[in-house]
């Protein structure tokens, strides 16, 4: 993530799913992380793959973002899969820590390939959304 909708504002997100390319299936992470990032102890990586779609204790919050500028997150998955999509949803408060900026990458193992990028996105105002 490269940018939120206010800057120098920390970041949040509620939730991060992606979606096999083969049959548009949710795909199972098995962990997350955000190297260099720092997050309350209430509000870690890992809220963002509880499946938790509604409650505002299981956001993810980055305050490095606000001073760095950028916040990284490493999915990982049980086996190797084919990422067709992905959803990142949006926490139960302040829109201003909406991303609108970002790249998604996948690996192979080896090399990375840019999946998508987006700058400028328009982020739903509302809450707990997509």
């Amino acid at each position: 993530f490269t940018a939120v909708r206010q800057r120098n504002a920390t970041i949040q997100l509620q939730e991060i799913q992606l979606l096999a390319k083969s049959d548009g299936l949710l795909l199972r992470v098995a962990g997350v992380s955000n190297p260099l990032g720092t997050s309350p102890a209430n509000h870690p990586p890992a809220n963002l793959i509880d499946g938790d779609l509604t409650s505002p204790r299981s956001k993810w919050i980055d305050r490095a973002m606000a001073s760095t500028g950028r916040s990284t997150l490493i999915l990982h998955l049980d086996d190797p899969q084919v990422v067709g999509a992905y959803q990142i949803f949006t926490a139960n408060d302040n829109p201003s820590r909406d991303p609108t900026a970002w790249t998604v990458h996948a690996s192979s193992g080896h090399d990375w390939l840019l999946l998508d990028e987006q700058q400028g996105a328009m982020p739903p105002f509302a809450r707990y959304a997509a």
